[in-house]
C-alpha cells in the first residue's frame, strides 16, 4: 500500500515546493509514495518547478497525469476511474 500520495491541484507555487519536498524526503527514507498532477495545476506551474518534478524519476517515485505533459514525459497518463483507485489505495492524501 501506498504511504502517501501528493496531487498537485491547484495551489501556488510554495504549496507545490512543499509537496515535492515531502515526496523527495520520504521517498529517500524508502517509503512509498506517488505524484498525481492534475492538468491545471501542470499548466500553472513555472518552468524552474518543472526542472524540480524531473527529480521524482531520480528517486522512482511513480509519477501520473491526466493528460499528457511534455515536462514530464515519464508520467503514466491515467483516467480518473485510475485516479480515484490509486487514491483509494493510499493512507494518507495529501491536496496541494
Amino acid at each position: 500500500m501506498v504511504k502517501i500520495s501528493v496531487v498537485f491541484d491547484s495551489g501556488h507555487e510554495d504549496e507545490y515546493e512543499h509537496g515535492l519536498m515531502l515526496l523527495l524526503n520520504a521517498a529517500d527514507v524508502e517509503m512509498k509514495v506517488q505524484a498525481i498532477f492534475m492538468n491545471q495545476a501542470l499548466s500553472a506551474m513555472t518552468e524552474s518547478m518543472l526542472k524540480k518534478i524531473g527529480q521524482l524519476a531520480l528517486y522512482e517515485v511513480p509519477t501520473f497525469t491526466l493528460a499528457f505533459h511534455k515536462a514530464i514525459p515519464e508520467a503514466q497518463v491515467i483516467t480518473y476511474e485510475c485516479l480515484t483507485k490509486l487514491l483509494s489505495k493510499s493512507e494518507h492524501v495529501l491536496f496541494v
